[in-house]
């Protein structure tokens, strides 16, 4: 039963992050919005104004929703978990929040520049944080795996740490960009032209939408792990 519902999870999780891109697409065509996933905000694609706005926010709000996923998973079957329930309900717990943390940023227009660097950059830690920890997790089973003998679960649970890791590697190396200390800065349209455009890639705004991107490899690796236990 709970490989079943693992598949669910993983497939419902896969299914709403890829609405969540269409949908982002179909809602930057309908407002013109060039550059969508390298020069504009989360923000803005939640205070457009036209397009599916509306279903957007909710396959949204749901994938953050399904992102507690795995406490649901954990908790009715904890004694398949071998003493490792607890951090791995504080992984699905910290990666639930993270979602949160995502919808919050979104919310958020980046005009309100205080709060919008804010939650953004406490978005960007939790990711970091929850790609650790997925990977502790993922190192937890390996360790269940070799007590129990369960050698072909073990070494799944390893590959899964190393991934991990490397998504935990690759938040560092966004977070402490150089670029992102000048996120503001416009570039000249021409020489003779006093108007000021944002680059292709705005770091800010490329950034965030990279950490959704890496909070949905942190959460499929999660969701992967528990299907090797």
């Amino acid at each position: 039963m709970i490989d079943l519902i693992v598949i669910l999870l993983l497939v419902f999780t896969v299914l709403l992050f890829v609405a969540r891109f269409f949908l982002t697409r179909f809602v930057a065509k309908a407002n013109n919005l060039d550059n969508v996933f390298t020069n504009k905000f989360p923000s803005e694609i939640f205070k457009a104004k036209e397009g599916p706005i509306y279903f957007n926010k909710v396959i949204n709000y749901i994938y953050a929703g399904i992102s507690f996923g795995g406490i649901f998973i954990i908790l009715p079957n904890i004694k398949s978990f071998g003493g490792v329930e607890v951090f791995s309900i504080i992984v699905s717990s910290v990666a639930g929040l993270v979602g949160l943390l995502g919808i919050i940023n979104a919310e958020i227009s980046v005009y309100y520049v205080k709060q919008h660097i804010l939650i953004s950059t406490i978005f960007m830690a939790g990711n970091f944080l929850l790609s650790a920890l997925v990977g502790v997790n993922s190192y937890l089973y390996y360790q269940m795996g070799q007590t129990t003998k369960a050698s072909g679960g073990s070494i799944m649970s390893i590959v899964f740490a190393v991934l991990a890791a490397l998504v935990a590697v690759t938040s560092l190396i966004i977070m402490f960009n150089p670029k992102l200390k000048d996120w503001a800065k416009l570039v000249r349209i021409s020489e003779n032209d006093n108007s000021f455009v944002r680059p292709k890639y705005f770091p800010l705004a490329f950034s965030e939408w990279l950490f959704n991107l890496i909070h949905f490899l942190s959460l499929l690796i999660f969701i992967l792990s528990i299907m090797t236990m």
